[in-house]
């Protein structure tokens, strides 16, 4: 099973596009607390990057800045390609549902 849940904030404004197909996404990164705290007793943090599709990508468009809490359910994808001669790996998670969380 490949699924993935995250909350979070996002950490810049998302940046919009549209494939070569003409279907419409964005890409955001998301910030998330680890769930244990560090030696000087912080939390750190991870950021993914995650991409949203057709009408999810609009609704992105319409609510979601830099800052807001959100919640994301989707799967994880990897991709490999070649660059300069060498193999690189891509992993990115593609978002199926999203929640705003708002104070």
């Amino acid at each position: 099973m490949n699924q993935v849940i995250l909350v979070g904030q996002v950490k810049e404004k998302p940046e919009f596009k549209e494939s070569s197909a003409g279907n419409r996404f964005c890409s955001l990164l998301i910030e998330v607390d680890r769930s244990f705290r560090n030696a000087e007793g912080g939390t750190d943090k991870d950021v993914f990057q995650v991409t949203m599709w057709r009408n999810l990508a609009e609704e992105c468009e319409k609510n979601i800045d830099a800052g807001m809490s959100i919640g994301i359910k989707g799967r994880l994808s990897a991709s490999n390609y070649l660059s300069d001669g060498k193999a690189r790996y891509r992993c990115e998670i593609i978002a199926e549902k999203m929640t705003v969380y708002r104070s």
